[in-house]
């Protein structure tokens, strides 16, 4: 087993913090370690395999474009989902749902490290 080392220019309570937020991530996309002192906890190495094995795509929204993005995907799977008569239109709606919730719950992390970083 190979081991993969990160450097963060932070305080280690800092980095700690920041390990278990993307822990918390991992674990939201059930990535979880299976074995160890935090079996079925969040387990950032998993996630960053599925990053790199494409099980997990990346999106960069600028800001300025997040709200109006997840407005219209919601919409589009609202229109979608009462239009459906096929389970491939139902599919595409709970994808377009999916894809507002992720930029959503982007959006609402960067809001909170926003604050965070005032608060600092």
């Amino acid at each position: 087993m190979g081991y993969l080392t990160l450097y963060i220019r932070a305080s280690q309570p800092a980095t700690n913090a920041l390990r278990a937020r993307l822990n918390a991530q991992a674990a939201t996309h059930s990535y979880l370690a299976t074995r160890g002192p935090t079996a079925g906890q969040g387990n950032l190495a998993e996630l960053l395999r599925a990053i790199d094995a494409g099980e997990v795509a990346l999106v960069l929204l600028p800001e300025q474009n997040r709200a109006s993005a997840i407005r219209w995907l919601r919409e589009q799977a609202q229109q979608l989902g009462a239009e459906a008569d096929d389970f491939s239109t139902l599919g595409l709606a709970e994808a377009l749902e999916t894809f507002a919730d992720a930029l959503g719950d982007a959006a609402d992390r960067a809001a909170e490290m926003e604050v965070a970083m005032r608060g600092s």
